[in-house]
C-alpha cells in the first residue's frame, strides 16, 4: 500500500502542492502567533520588573480619574505628606521605599518635557535603566538624568526653575513615561510632600492583600498595584492576543486552510473515482481504499507541518535578530514552550488534515465499483 500511496503523492503535483501550502500557511501562522504572543508577554513581565515598584501610594480618587500611569507617570495633582514613609516602614512586608514628585514641564526644542524629582539614595525605578553615565555614583544635586527621547539644547545644560542642570546620564528606552522625562535629585531634607510613594515588597508578599492592608491602615491614601500601574499595556496586550489581533488572524487562516484542503480533496476524489472503482473491481476492499486516501492526507500534512515548523522557527530567529521589518522581538520564548507548541500545533494540523479528507473519502468508497467506474469516465 505504501508504494501505491507514494506513487499517488508524486503523481498529482498541482493538487498536492495546494494542500501542502495550505497546511504550511496554517502551521506557520499559528506558531508565529504563539511565539510572538509569548515574547510580548515575557517582554511586559521583564519591563514591569525593571520599572521597580510593586505598588505606589497616591492621593484618593486618582484611580477614578483614569490617570494612565505607565504613560504619564506620577499624577501631577495631589500630594502625599512625607510622614507616611515612617508609617510604611513599620510594615514588615515592605522592603524598599522611594518617592517621586512632579516639578512641572519645561520647553525643550519643540516639545514640553516633564520634570520629575526623585531620591537617588532610595531609588529603584529610574537608575536601573541608566545606560550612559559620566560616573558610577548617583547624580549630584545639579545633575539630571534624561529619558531616551529627551535631547538637551545646544548648550548642553538644562534650565529648570531658575537652576542649571548638567546631563549626567541617559536612560534606556522603557516604553513608558520615563522616555519623555527629565529626572532631577530632590532635596530630601526640605521635602514635605511628594506626588507618589513607591514601594517594593519582600519576595512572596501578595500584592492584593498588601494593598488592602495599606489602604486600611493608611487613611487618605490610595494604593496602586503593579498590575494597575501597567493596566494600559495589559489591556492592549489582552486585546491583541485575545481576538482583535494575532488570534483572529490565526483562526481565519486555519478556517481557510481547512476549507481549501476539503475542497481540493473533494476534487481529487471526484477525479479518481474511476481509479478507485477499478481497485474495488480487482478485489481491493473499501477499508484498503480508505486507508490509502487517509494515508495520502497524512503524508501531505506531514510535509506541510515540517515546512511550516521550519519556516516559523526561521522567522522567529530572524525577528529576534531584528532582521524582520515590523516584527522585532527582544525576548525568545522558552525552549520548552516552543517544543510544546510545535508538538501541539502539529497534532492539531494532522487531525484537521484527516478530517478534511475523511468526508470525500467516505463518499467515494460508498459507490459501487461499476458506478464509480462509470462516473469517473
Amino acid at each position: 500500500m505504501w508504494h501505491l500511496l507514494l506513487e499517488n503523492v508524486r503523481g498529482r503535483v498541482s493538487y498536492n502542492f495546494i494542500i501542502v501550502f495550505a497546511v504550511t500557511l496554517a502551521v506557520t501562522t499559528v506558531l508565529l502567533t504563539l511565539f510572538v504572543s509569548r515574547s510580548i508577554q515575557l517582554g511586559v513581565q521583564h519591563n514591569s520588573q525593571l520599572l521597580g515598584p510593586d505598588m505606589a501610594l497616591v492621593q484618593p480618587g486618582t484611580k477614578a480619574s483614569g490617570h494612565i500611569y505607565v504613560a504619564k507617570g506620577p499624577p501631577a495633582q495631589g500630594k502625599l505628606p512625607m510622614a507616611i514613609i515612617k508609617q510604611l516602614q513599620s510594615f514588615p512586608e515592605v522592603e524598599k521605599i522611594s518617592v517621586q514628585s512632579c516639578l512641572g514641564a519645561i520647553p525643550l526644542g519643540t516639545a514640553h518635557i516633564r520634570v520629575i524629582g526623585f531620591d537617588p539614595g532610595t531609588d529603584f525605578m529610574v537608575q536601573p535603566w541608566l545606560q550612559k553615565t559620566k560616573h558610577k555614583d548617583s547624580p549630584a544635586t545639579d545633575e539630571a538624568l534624561l529619558g531616551s527621547n529627551v535631547e538637551p539644547g545646544k548648550s548642553g545644560d538644562i534650565h529648570i526653575g531658575g537652576k542649571n542642570y548638567k546631563p549626567a546620564g541617559r536612560l534606556a528606552e522603557t516604553g513608558s513615561f520615563m522616555d519623555q522625562t527629565i529626572f532631577v535629585p530632590l532635596l530630601m531634607d526640605k521635602l514635605e510632600e511628594v506626588s507618589w510613594i513607591l514601594v517594593q515588597l519582600k519576595p512572596g508578599t501578595s500584592l492584593d492583600i498588601m494593598a488592602n492592608k495599606l489602604e486600611t491602615n493608611l487613611p487618605n491614601t490610595e494604593v496602586l498595584t503593579r498590575t494597575e500601574m501597567l493596566k494600559t499595556i495589559n489591556d492592549q496586550l489582552h486585546g491583541l492576543l485575545a481576538g482583535r489581533g494575532f488570534s483572529a488572524a490565526a483562526l481565519f487562516v486555519i478556517a481557510g486552510s481547512m476549507l481549501t484542503m476539503g475542497a481540493v480533496f473533494s476534487l481529487m476524489m471526484y477525479e479518481r473515482r474511476r481509479e478507485f472503482g477499478l481497485l474495488q473491481a480487482m478485489g481491493a476492499k473499501r477499508t484498503f481504499i480508505l486507508r490509502l486516501i487517509l494515508g495520502e492526507a497524512l503524508v501531505l500534512c506531514c510535509l506541510g507541518i515540517l515546512t511550516g515548523v521550519v519556516l516559523a522557527v526561521i522567522i522567529l530567529l530572524l525577528s529576534l535578530a531584528g532582521m524582520v521589518p515590523l516584527l522585532t522581538l527582544t525576548l525568545s520564548p522558552e525552549p520548552g514552550y516552543i517544543l510544546a507548541r510545535i508538538l501541539g500545533t502539529s497534532l492539531v494540523a494532522l487531525i484537521i488534515g484527516v478530517l478534511a479528507a475523511l468526508y470525500p473519502a467516505l463518499s467515494t468508497i460508498r459507490l459501487e465499483p461499476y458506478e464509480a467506474i462509470r462516473s469517473g469516465e
